[in-house]
């Protein structure tokens, strides 16, 4: 989201709390907890969304690094290195080492 569309939703919250507290009279503790709550949830959705957005970019960017290889196209081997860096930063922590494994999954 953009500089502009944060001020936009910051404002426009702003006035839609002060609305509730003076207009329809909603008590100011309820207003802050539902601002604290939707500012929560915001963050929640950007901490779960953008590692996902970041592993598939990084994967779809490596087949068409592929691609483009195979039709001819030359492409810089730092960009590859670069995708490939990210992709494998993306995909999360590595498994557990195998002392910390159940015996059956040895």
């Amino acid at each position: 989201m953009s500089r502009s569309g944060i001020v936009f939703l910051t404002i426009i919250s702003t006035i839609a709390g002060i609305v509730l507290v003076y207009v329809v009279d909603v008590p100011l503790p309820v207003v802050v907890s539902l601002g604290f709550g939707a500012l929560c949830l915001i963050w929640l959705i950007v901490l779960l969304t953008l590692p996902w957005n970041v592993y598939f970019q990084a994967h779809a960017l490596i087949h068409e690094i592929r691609v483009s290889r195979e039709r001819g196209m030359t492409i810089s081997p730092e960009r590859e290195a670069e995708a490939r860096r990210i992709a494998v930063r993306s995909a999360g922590p590595p498994s557990p080492p195998t002392w910390c494994r159940p015996p059956s999954s040895r």
